[in-house]
């Protein structure tokens, strides 16, 4: 140990550098309140909110979180499994809140995810002599600190916005988002490390176990990851199969059946789930779509082109030689596995949604083209080459610390408003458990996540809907009902869905590739029948219309209009601060 660690000092140290930048602004932000500060953290990456509402629901005892948002529906079969979600709840019940363990997370992950990277690229190549080891380790800090720090630099047109002061970050490197897809990333490169061990040191038992653990681990929590895995083991397979390695192939189809059992309750729900009538719907809710249209990721296809024609000029070049050394298989195998994940529906006819892959195949074309550098124009352009990776390392820090302190200052504001709502959480916390509240939310839905995230009870109304197994008439009831509470009059419907039609969309969509241009014929049809019903909904008592789902508070911002309160006579004022007033219903 003491060896290792002496080996691999500088990664290790990066590492923890790695982590302190992730994390410190949130330390900045809690020490610049003070006293104001009252447990909440800057929720500054996407759905953090609802991912705090997600391990709230472990805690409150509903470990499936078949129903994140919704009292209803919790004993239902979870079409999305909650595996690494439950993660950050375990040092709840050492006394540590769950604010604070996602805050350690913060920290934690981006540093393990820096050192798998590191670890996995360093071992790609044998170190002859020390010189060797240093330049090593060199490429393998400079790829981590590329991929965990500069994700964002393939976005070249924010990147350019950036530079002309138009815009600037908004939110903290996604690394920093719990649970995914940072710790799906982690598992992903500690396969790929044991597949490193297994495929070039000749290490069988131990890793092949341990490969199979990571892979059920990503198949019991993340389908992006898997998936990736799945492809880049089929592929090493065939090379494999080329080499006439059975031995080889063998511990694959072990890697494989341990993968599968070790997940086979995550298995089990998929098909419980699939039999569900709403299943479907649900599913396309969440990306799932039937199509054989292929995807073209721009970024990849580039990283191949260099990887191809890099190969023919290593290989005339006499620096690549046969055959082929195992780092440009390893290479290849990552762009490759890249292109079939994005196109494999041109074959099964299903496609999940591909946008999330890039979480993975940006971070397997840094360590392509970083392999390219290391391993062919450094031995021909060796000060070009390290010069050009040194600038990579540099602007990737830069990016990093420019994109947390900007998004700290752009956010700054309106998490330290955001404390003065503790108090309507301790008045949710103190009432009982499994209380609904119907929340105005007037100009988004912050409302209906947080009370979930941070109280015990339920939203009535959310549009984190997406993975809920019910019908989707539920959904639109309940947006009916708070149009009304919002106040809606039938006379104005057509002029508010015309004007907030994103929001009535987000709440009753049946496909999620409608936001990218996709015919949803099903909303289309809801959203053109949605005024004409309404106007039909306010005619009925509101009381009994809100009672179809459980309902015991409203939360709204500002007084509730007066034809409301007398729709609802036995609707009480209970809490008043801050412009938000909370109502409840007295038996």
């Amino acid at each position: 140990m003491s060896s290792y660690i002496k080996k691999h000092k500088v990664g290790i140290i990066t590492s923890f550098f790695v982590g302190l930048v992730c994390i410190l602004p949130q330390f900045f932000f809690i020490y610049s309140l003070g006293d104001n500060y009252r447990g909440i953290h800057m929720l500054a990456t996407p759905n953090e909110d609802a991912y705090i509402a997600i391990m709230q629901e472990v805690l409150d005892g509903h470990t499936k979180v078949a129903s994140m948002p919704f009292f209803e529906y919790k004993d239902k079969i979870p079409l999305l499994p909650s595996t690494l979600f439950k993660m950050y709840t375990i040092p709840v019940f050492f006394g540590i809140s769950l604010v604070t363990s996602i805050l350690i997370g913060k920290f934690i992950f981006p540093l393990l995810l820096f050192f798998a990277i590191y670890i996995f690229f360093y071992d790609l190549v044998k170190v002859k002599n020390k010189r060797e080891g240093a330049l090593n380790v060199i490429f393998a800090v400079t790829s981590g600190i590329l991929i965990v720090f500069g994700f964002d630099l393939v976005d070249y047109g924010s990147i350019i916005s950036y530079i002309k002061g138009v815009s600037s970050p908004q939110g903290f490197l996604i690394w920093t988002r719990p649970v995914n897809p940072v710790s799906g990333a982690i598992l992903l490169f500690f396969f790929l490390y044991c597949l490193n061990r297994i495929n070039l040191h000749n290490k069988k038992k131990r890793w092949v176990l341990l490969s199979g653990a990571s892979l059920a681990i990503m198949m019991a929590s993340y389908v992006f990851s898997w998936t990736l895995a799945f492809v880049v083991l089929g592929l090493f397979s065939l090379r494999a199969l080329l080499n006439k390695d059975w031995n080889l192939i063998l511990n694959y189809l072990l890697i494989l059946f341990l993968g599968i059992m070790f997940s086979l309750g995550y298995w089990i729900n998929n098909i419980q789930a699939s039999k569900i009538e709403w299943y479907p719907e649900a599913a396309a809710r969440i990306g799932m779509f039937f199509t054989r249209t292929p995807h073209i990721n721009k970024f990849v296809v580039a990283s191949l082109l260099f990887f191809t024609l890099s190969s023919i000029y290593g290989y005339y070049a006499k620096i690549i030689k046969k055959p082929f050394p195992y780092w440009w298989w390893v290479s290849l195998v990552l762009l490759l596995s890249s292109i079939i994940v994005y196109n494999q529906q041109i074959i099964t006819g299903v496609e999940v949604w591909y946008y999330h892959y890039v979480f993975y195949t940006i971070p397997f074309s840094y360590i392509s083209i970083m392999l390219i550098m290391r391993n062919i124009y450094y031995e021909k352009f060796k000060k070009i080459t390290l010069t050009i990776v040194l600038l990579v390392l540099a602007t990737s820090s830069f990016l990093a610390v420019y994109q947390q302190m900007s998004a700290y200052s752009n956010r700054y504001s309106e998490f330290s408003r955001l404390q003065s709502h503790t108090e309507i959480f301790s008045f949710f916390n103190s009432v009982e458990k499994e209380c609904a509240v119907l929340s105005t939310d007037l100009g988004g839905d912050r409302w209906s996540n947080l009370i979930p995230a941070f109280t015990h009870c339920n939203s009535y109304y959310s549009t984190e809907n997406q993975s809920v197994l019910t019908n989707p008439d539920d959904f639109y009831h309940r947006y009916l009902s708070l149009l009304r509470i919002r106040g809606v009059d039938g006379a104005d419907i057509n002029r508010y869905i015309e004007e907030n039609r994103d929001e009535a969309s987000s709440s009753l969509q049946y496909q999620l590739q409608r936001t990218l241009g996709f015919p949803d014929l099903k909303l289309d049809k809801r959203l053109s029948e949605l005024p004409g019903q309404y106007v039909e909904f306010l005619k009925q008592d509101f009381y009994t219309e809100l009672s179809v789902f459980k309902i015991d508070y409203v939360l709204s911002e500002g007084r509730l209009k007066e034809d409301i309160l007398n729709d609802l006579p036995n609707l009480s004022e209970v809490y008043s601060n801050n412009g938000i007033f909370i109502y409840q219903f007295l038996p």
